[in-house]
């Protein structure tokens, strides 16, 4: 149960970032919404998982998950190399090779699935808040991807943490760093929705300030015009 509420969960998160990748296409400067490191250790984890399905012939729910995601993690690989300088571009693109060997090394190994993606988990975390203030977040989407990456982790450590003690311990550094990545975008939402009232206050000030001159510039106009008409008579 716990298993697919984390897919059902990170689905959302997956969903949410390209929905966002998507809509922010319109604008000239490509904006950055994930963290590049993670994105390139979890692409090459997704692709190494659903390769190692297709050739043990796992057909079940497993597959259906990389499948998915893997999907999701192209649009967001193809995001965060446009945000970069074409030299930067080139370098992130072909780390994703060797990226892709170690990992389909360590799958060889016992426990190897499960203790990279907990790793990268923890990576990601990390990456997530070291990346808090570059990420475009501060705003419903930062919301949605923060609340449903921290309760889809949860629900995966969860399901997993009985099964080794490095995943217990990882697990909870996980969700630690997302709490703190949650309450960081609810912090930023509010300071900007707060200096977007100043600013909305200051323009209608300066509005009211503008009318203010414009009428006694006006009247004063009046009153002149007036002297010059009387004196004419």
């Amino acid at each position: 149960m716990f298993d697919i509420l984390q897919f059902v969960f990170w689905s959302i998160t997956y969903f949410t970032v390209d929905f966002q990748i998507v809509k922010n296409l319109k604008h000239a400067t490509p904006q950055f919404v994930f963290p590049r490191l993670a994105c390139l250790l979890n692409f090459s984890w997704e692709f190494v998982a659903l390769s190692r399905d297709i050739l043990h012939h796992s057909f079940g729910l497993p597959l259906l998950i990389h499948v998915v995601w893997l999907s999701f993690d192209l649009l967001i690989v193809y995001n965060c190399a446009i945000t970069l300088h074409r030299k930067h571009r080139i370098i992130f693109l072909i780390s994703i090779l060797p990226a892709i060997i170690g990992l389909f090394l360590w799958f060889q190994s016992p426990d190897g699935m499960l203790l990279s993606v907990f790793i990268i988990d923890v990576i990601m975390a990390i990456d997530f808040l070291v990346c808090a203030t570059k990420l475009h977040n501060g705003n419903i989407y930062g919301i949605i991807i923060a609340v449903t990456k921290l309760i889809g982790d949860l629900f995966a450590w969860l399901f997993y943490q009985s099964q080794h003690i490095a995943v217990f311990y990882m697990g909870i550094v996980v969700l630690v760093c997302n709490s703190c990545y949650l309450f960081f975008v609810c912090v930023r939402i509010y300071k900007e929705k707060q200096i977007s009232e100043t600013r909305k206050q200051w323009i209608e000030r300066r509005k009211a300030l503008k009318q203010t001159v414009s009428q006694k510039k006006y009247s004063k106009g009046w009153q002149s015009t007036k002297k010059k008409y009387k004196k004419k008579k």
